[in-house]
């Protein structure tokens, strides 16, 4: 595929992306905390671009000015994570 640009929704496919998105807790005066789940989101648009590590989906095109009025791009890759520090051991006394 090349340029996303160059396509108008005549042109692109109408898919559906299901993605999950970040939960977070505030939650500094809870005891105990929340178990927390990734929300589970979906988009709905025409596929523009589709690589080995990023998905790009437009929903809103103008068709005056030949130009997509909105991009999602979405990562492909899962999350790297990277220890920045080994936990202490606790001072058991």
């Amino acid at each position: 595929m090349g340029d996303y640009r160059d396509s108008d929704p005549s042109t692109a496919s109408l898919v559906r992306v299901d993605w999950e998105d970040i939960c977070f807790s505030d939650s500094w005066n809870d005891e105990d905390g929340e178990d927390l789940q990734p929300v589970e989101s979906t988009t709905v648009g025409y596929l523009l671009l589709e690589t080995p590590t990023r998905l790009v989906i437009g929903s809103s095109y103008n068709w005056r000015e030949r130009r997509w009025g909105t991009v999602h791009t979405f990562s492909k890759a899962v999350p790297m994570v990277t220890s920045l520090s080994e936990p202490k051991e606790a001072d058991n006394g």
